[in-house]
């Protein structure tokens, strides 16, 4: 029994099977290596437990698409307000990443925080324990608390802030 195939289809199957092989040698594995390349130190220290990883990819995607935005199509309104809200989301993603709220209080009370020193004394009644009391004056004391406060609620804006934009 002979089957007989028109041109017509065979031509669809041959250029629609050299259409899927150049897309996917062209186009999309040499897109796959583009972002490898792009994400290189994101995927060399990405651990699954930890988001510091994940923000560092969500910011490493931003910065992308921050950087392609200002060559894209959209009218210059529009796409300044994006682009303001894209650069103030990685500018927060960078702060939480670099832990720097402390210096951020610091300059905004205009105080600096002193790192807690401690003398070891031994304890009288247990031998071998010893108790670490802070040799910090209750000015520095108070200092030190008024400026992790206010860091921590200064964090605590830029998360809510964060999680505002998405």
């Amino acid at each position: 029994m002979f089957i007989y195939l028109p041109n017509l289809f065979l031509n669809k199957i041959k250029y629609g099977l050299c259409y899927k092989l150049y897309d996917l040698f062209i186009y999309r594995l040499s897109k796959f290596i583009e972002n490898v390349w792009i994400f290189r130190k994101v995927l060399w220290n990405h651990r699954w437990w930890d988001y510091h990883y994940t923000l560092e990819v969500l910011r490493t995607s931003l910065e992308c698409m921050e950087k392609g935005m200002h060559n894209g199509i959209e009218i210059r309104e529009t796409r300044d307000k994006k682009i303001k809200k894209i650069q103030r989301v990685i500018q927060i993603i960078k702060n939480i990443e670099n832990d720097i709220y402390i210096e951020m209080a610091e300059n905004e009370l205009g105080k600096t925080h002193t790192i807690h020193e401690f003398e070891f004394e031994r304890d009288k009644d247990k031998y071998g324990v010893y108790r670490a009391n802070s040799i910090l004056s209750p000015e520095q004391e108070k200092v030190n608390k008024k400026i992790v406060d206010l860091a921590k609620k200064m964090e605590e804006d830029e998360w809510v802030e964060l999680w505002g934009y998405f």
